[in-house]
């Protein structure tokens, strides 16, 4: 107590009790007061630790010591508190700040007391620029400004804790990484891989070809074009480089073009292109007359090329599937035909059929009238022609050779077998029998063109006169 001005002092006292003594004077008289006063203690008022907060984010407060507490800065509002009249507050300063808490215990004493919630910044993360990239082909992602990452989703993914992954997603996906710095503190930014459509290649051929025809390859879809035969190098791929190119494929063939899109992105696809081989056929070949023929052909050719006597020369070269020809030459012995070739050809590729030609040289004649007069003219029963001006001028008949199995039975009047004759060159002589009346029967095998045999059998009546 200042005697001087009577003002007390509890912390000049300290905390406990104190008796005061007031003594008053005044002469001749004195008077005395005594006042019993109690100091409280002071609250010791703890605001807790400092804390560390990534910007943006917070923490909480949490002060102990009192009964009630008032939060400040420098004396003023507690910004970035949620409540500042509570001991455990949630601060989310955006800068470093220091925060002072007023604690109030129960006896109104008052104590003070501060804390530093310093604020780190975000690391400035960059995922880095949008790409777009072709199905199935891979990008590298490039994260920056943090310490570690971590990319989500991971569809697509290779490396999603790095900070540089493989991006392989099968359609256009955004991605998020998260970057974490030395302080711990995070932050997020985004890219997006875009994936371009796969690229729609179409293919065409003509198809089926005939062997050395020319096939026309056609393709869409792209801006770059390669076309390859799938058995190997092919030079008959006129134009590989283009979308519209020949082939002349000599056998079934597969071919595939490949290039690039307008986006750049690979593409592909497959054509096949069927070969038949040259076909030809003689189907039919009709006699006209002995030595002259009309022969019909099927084919898938256009172009034939005939040789008549296969002295490998050609006699004709047409585009008509029919043809007559008129032989002009015996066959060469000891064959009794002529083969015929045709041959069919488209450039260089060729067909060849061929078919035996035999020439009708039988010359048979069936009489009816024999005079055994030994003039040496008709004195026999004979079948050959006599009179060479009835023969062709090419051929002398010396045998019959498209004839076998020749046979003639002669019979007179009563049906008794006089004579047979087994071969078209021979004869039978009546003077033996006499004259009358008689019959024959003929029966033989004839070769014919295309090796086909035709069975003739012929009956005459004959009539024989003898001097």
């Amino acid at each position: 107590l200042d005697p001087a001005t009577g003002s007390f002092s509890p912390s000049t006292a300290g905390v406990g009790p104190t008796v005061i003594t007031y003594t008053y004077t005044s002469a001749p008289c004195t008077v005395t007061a005594t006042s019993n006063i109690f100091v409280n203690a002071l609250p010791i008022v703890f605001a807790g630790n400092d804390a560390v907060i990534c910007s943006g984010s917070s923490t909480g407060l949490q002060a102990t010591g009192a009964s009630t507490y008032q939060w400040s800065i420098n004396g003023g509002a507690a910004v970035g508190l949620n409540n500042s009249a509570i001991s455990n507050p949630s601060a989310s300063p955006t800068t470093t700040t220091v925060y002072s808490v007023l604690g109030v215990d129960a006896n109104g004493c008052t104590g003070v007391d501060q804390v530093q919630v310093s604020v780190n910044a975000l690391p400035t993360v960059n995922a880095g620029s949008n790409v777009s990239i072709c199905p199935g082909i891979p990008t590298i992602l490039g994260a920056s400004g943090a310490s570690t990452y971590t990319w989500s989703p991971a569809t697509g993914l290779t490396g999603a804790n790095t900070a540089t992954p493989s991006a392989n997603p099968s359609s256009t996906q955004n991605y998020t990484v998260t970057g974490t710095d030395a302080n711990g503190c995070q932050n997020t930014d985004q890219v997006t891989v875009a994936v371009f459509p796969q690229p729609n290649v179409i293919a065409g051929a003509t198809s089926p070809i005939i062997e050395c025809q020319t096939a026309q390859l056609i393709a869409g879809g792209l801006v770059s074009y390669n076309w390859v035969n799938a058995a190997g190098p092919d030079a008959t791929i006129a134009s590989p480089n283009a979308a519209l190119t020949d082939v002349t494929p000599l056998a079934n063939a597969t071919y595939t073009v490949s290039g690039l899109d307008a986006n750049g992105c690979a593409g592909s696809a497959t054509i096949s292109v069927a070969v038949n081989p040259i076909t030809v056929s003689i189907v039919n070949a009709t006699s006209l007359n002995p030595s002259t023929f009309s022969f019909d052909i099927t084919s898938n050719a256009t172009n034939f090329d005939w040789d008549f006597y296969t002295d490998g020369t050609t006699d004709v070269n047409t585009s008509a599937t029919t043809i007559q020809n008129s032989y002009s030459t015996a066959p060469t012995p000891p064959l009794d035909y002529i083969i015929t070739t045709v041959t069919a050809s488209i450039g260089n590729c060729e067909a060849q059929d061929t078919i035996h030609v035999f020439i009708d040289n039988t010359l048979l004649e069936w009489p009816n009238i024999v005079i055994a007069d030994g003039d040496g003219i008709n004195d026999v029963l004979s079948f050959l022609y006599q009179d060479p001006a009835l023969q062709p001028n090419w051929q002398s008949i010396t045998t019959v050779p498209t004839v076998t199995n020749f046979k003639v039975e002669i019979f007179n009047r009563y049906g008794k077998k006089v004579g047979e004759v087994n071969d078209p060159t021979g004869s039978w002589d009546p003077k033996e029998f006499g004259a009358g009346v008689y019959f024959y029967v003929v029966s033989y095998s004839k070769r014919s063109t295309g090796m086909s045999v035709e069975e003739v059998k012929v009956e005459r009546a004959l009539q024989v006169f003898v001097k």
